[in-house]
């Protein structure tokens, strides 16, 4: 399944440490380095670890939007289809992005795209040199329309980005991404719909977009980690780990991956190939011959490289600050590992979170500071509620009838990865 962290079915992931035996390599190539490593939790009973969980489902129930929120992103959604109907009545637009698969922080970006008005090559590379000026004007029309109609009070667009983009924040406070493109991002939303399928991909995803949220490294535009790229590295961990690992276990198994035992240099991620395989093999495989083009192998340990499932191209190519966010991850992981309880906001507390993100920040809204954060109806870490009457999508329970605690869907989860893997080898044929 490629180079993968290797679980151990009967020990506590929370008690390992220590240095990685040499050879884990895949059979593609890809590798982590062998360097020193932190334990996960020093812990033996895992009662922290169980507290770490149930922080992180609490969390992910108030850091999603309520109801009303819901309702006002759903508006500012729809005033934006009204305003590219007057200015192109021949477009399109449709969601992508976290909005669209049910990942959204309750201050995320919403993701628009606009169908049927310039449409960019379809070999992934975004719109050539000559072409992003023309659609930086036709953006521009788009945010003049909202402005007349009193929908934004601030705009920009990016022009010069391979993909240009809209940047504007509504009367409300909500942040729209408007962009000009094809299908393929709608192809990519619904492929992450069916992946968060996955039991506990969704809270892990929210937690980890909070706390790069936090230390102003999630924005693409600015060098930061997106939350597709997020997904995919939650879904990799997940594929590697043990049916039986619970979510808080997860979180400090991604932390440790990704801050310390991946190798940003031989290894990617591709869950379209069981997880990690070589960078070489995404680099090279008839998809990123562009990127290849103006990158030298050589400088290939500065970045993080993610196959996307759907097109078989690089998709984190534009996060330059990935040291910074590897970073992020390995002082993550040392609080989450320190017992002292002196870490910034959580000194002398007993929790975990506050360790390592501002959670009272990321759960508040403006002028309803509260530590406890929004109440809701939905039960931590489940989908919000459906606003247009309907009955929503369930949230995956076991047996029991709760909500599942544990990483797998028991024997349903080999089929479900394999329908997934499937569903992306289906669509990359439609891109």
């Amino acid at each position: 399944m490629g180079a993968q962290p290797r679980g151990n079915e009967t020990r506590n992931e929370t008690q390992r440490g220590g240095r990685r035996s040499p050879g884990g390599r895949s059979p593609a190539g890809g590798s982590f380095p062998r360097g020193q490593k932190t334990k996960d939790v020093q812990t033996s009973d895992g009662q922290q670890v169980a507290a770490l969980g149930e922080e992180i489902f609490r969390f992910a129930g108030d850091v999603v939007p309520t109801p009303e929120e819901q309702r006002r992103r759903e508006d500012a959604y729809s005033a934006v289809k009204i305003a590219v109907a007057s200015v192109f009545p021949r477009a399109e637009v449709e969601l992508f992005g976290s909005e669209a698969s049910d990942l959204s922080l309750h201050n995320s970006d919403i993701d628009v795209v606009v169908l049927n008005v310039e449409t960019p090559p379809p070999d992934g590379r975004g719109f050539p040199t000559w072409q992003r000026p023309q659609v930086a004007s036709k953006l521009r029309k788009i945010l003049g329309e909202l402005r007349r109609r009193g929908i934004v009070s601030r705009a920009n667009v990016i022009a010069q980005a391979r993909i240009p983009i809209a940047k504007c924040s509504t009367v409300d406070g909500i942040e729209l991404d408007i962009s000009l493109g094809n299908r393929s991002s709608c192809l990519a939303a619904e492929w992450q719909r069916q992946a968060t399928e996955w039991p506990l991909l969704r809270p892990l995803v929210l937690v980890i977009k909070a706390l790069l949220k936090d230390n102003h490294i999630s924005e693409v535009s600015q060098g930061g980690l997106g939350s597709f790229s997020v997904m995919n590295m939650v879904l990799a961990v997940l594929l590697g780990s043990p049916k039986d690992l619970e979510v808080g276990t997860l979180l400090l198994r991604f932390l440790r991956i990704f801050g310390d035992d991946f190798d940003y240099g031989a290894s990617a991620v591709s869950v379209g190939r069981g997880g990690f395989v070589s960078k070489a093999s995404v680099m090279y495989n008839g998809y990123n011959d562009d990127l290849c083009s103006i990158q030298n192998p050589g400088d290939w340990s500065f970045k993080l490289c993610i196959e996307d499932p759907t097109t078989h191209r690089d998709i984190s190519g534009g996060s330059f600050r990935i040291a910074d966010v590897r970073a992020l991850f390995q002082t993550s992981l040392r609080r989450l590992n320190d017992k002292s309880r002196s870490h910034g906001r959580s000194a002398g507390s007993s929790a975990l979170l506050p360790r390592i993100m501002d959670v009272a920040s990321a759960v508040d809204r403006p002028g309803k500071r509260s530590a406890a954060g929004p109440q809701t109806d939905a039960q931590p870490g489940s989908k919000r509620p459906r606003t247009d009457g309907g009955a929503g999508p369930d949230q995956p329970r076991g047996a029991s009838g709760k909500a599942p605690r544990q990483g797998g869907l028991g024997s349903g989860s080999e089929l479900f990865m394999q329908r997934l893997i499937e569903n992306a080898k289906s669509m990359a044929g439609q891109t």
